[in-house]
């Protein structure tokens, strides 16, 4: 029986090939997408078999591509406290996450990417807890 990976595992994997994560994340498991060179995906889905494989370039035509000033960012779910106290939480939280994931492509050792991988999914899933 083949073991099963973990997220940060899949995740590791494709930044050591070569992936670059993203500060955006996925609307199916709120892992950080992935630019690949099939596109922008969520990696976590994809190996997993999981809903989030598709993404607005594999779908064909995207009209939100067109329309919006920043069209690759999905759409972000909506918070519970939306005071501006929070969003300037959220906002900071972010910018650790994207700290961190600047970071993964530079270490060297594979157990420090799934150090950074293990912060980075505490990050996003704070800000899904905000």
């Amino acid at each position: 029986m083949v073991p099963m990976k973990t997220e940060d595992t899949i995740m590791a994997e494709y930044l050591l090939n070569g992936g670059k994560m993203l500060s955006k994340t996925c609307k199916d498991c709120g892992a950080p997408l992935f630019e690949t060179k099939d596109g922008v995906c969520c990696v976590v889905c994809r190996e997993l078999g999981a809903p989030g494989t598709t993404t607005p370039e594999s779908e064909g035509e995207s009209p939100s591509r067109t329309t919006e000033n920043e069209p690759e960012q999905p759409k972000q779910p909506e918070r519970l406290h939306a005071g501006p106290c929070s969003e300037e939480v959220a906002e900071e939280i972010e910018k650790a996450i994207v700290a961190l994931c600047r970071r993964v492509p530079t270490e060297s050792r594979a157990e420090d990417c799934y150090l950074l991988m293990k912060g980075i999914r505490k990050g996003v899933q704070a800000l899904r807890d905000l």
